[in-house]
């Protein structure tokens, strides 16, 4: 059953997709696509600059750490206060 619906979703991406609706998209996955787009700039990022943020971060005193954790707490709290909603309800 499961596979028949992810089929109908497949099917209906396909032939019904309209671009009229990605504004609607944007409002309800805005934080997932930047959150994608950030991890693929870091791990795409040339080495020389991720040795450079790391050598950074060890020179950084007890301060910079707790910033940074409390940087991690917000973008967390951030992510997982905003209300799921499922692709399907998405009009295509």
């Amino acid at each position: 059953d499961s596979l028949q619906a992810v089929s109908q979703f497949f099917k209906q991406l396909k032939y019904n997709f309209k671009y009229s609706h990605f504004n609607l998209f944007w409002q309800n996955y805005n934080h997932v696509v930047l959150m994608i787009i950030l991890g693929m700039a870091l791990h795409l990022a040339p080495k020389k600059i991720t040795e450079k943020i790391n050598e950074a971060l060890k020179k950084e005193g007890l301060l910079g750490y707790v910033l940074l954790f409390g940087l991690f707490i917000i973008l967390l709290a951030l992510f997982k206060s905003a209300e799921p909603i499922m692709p399907i309800y998405l009009q295509f």
